[in-house]
């Protein structure tokens, strides 16, 4: 199952295979920043099935307030590159300068090259593409959070 909510049709066996394989649970505080609404309900329970505590924030804004106001530790930030108001990169810098041990994950639906060479997004970060299947969801997740470098 691909999270694309525009995309009629029945996955295909690969997609099918890929879904239903080994997910990768955790336990971490995870800071959702996505605009569209049903994007950030789905990946919120995807992740919140897998034991991740997920805070949902609708724009940058929003989650520059939830980190102020939150108590606990946040493990990383999930967000869309693409935003009004605040773009994911805006988010990212302000965040980075305040709680330097966040770690960062951006979703983008626009391809890698536009992406970067546009300047929206540094060449190193890492970028989940969407749509993306709840198994490439929490992989990278959990990639992105045990990366100790």
């Amino acid at each position: 199952m691909c999270i694309c909510l525009d995309s009629p049709g029945v996955p295909d066996a690969a997609e099918y295979r890929e879904s239903t394989g080994p997910v990768f649970p955790g336990s971490e505080t995870i800071l959702l920043v996505e605009d569209e609404t049903d994007v950030r309900k789905l990946t919120r329970d995807i992740l919140t099935q897998q034991g991740y505590n997920v805070l949902e924030c609708a724009s940058g804004q929003e989650a520059l307030d939830c980190c102020a106001n939150y108590r606990g530790p946040i493990h990383l930030v999930l967000m869309d590159v693409v935003m009004p108001g605040m773009t994911g990169t805006q988010l990212e810098e302000t965040l980075r300068q305040r709680y330097p041990a966040i770690k960062f994950l951006f979703m983008t639906g626009y391809a890698e090259e536009e992406v970067v060479h546009h300047g929206r997004v540094d060449p190193v970060v890492t970028l989940l593409h969407k749509p993306f299947t709840p198994r490439t969801l929490t992989q990278k997740v959990r990639q992105v959070i045990d990366d100790h470098t």
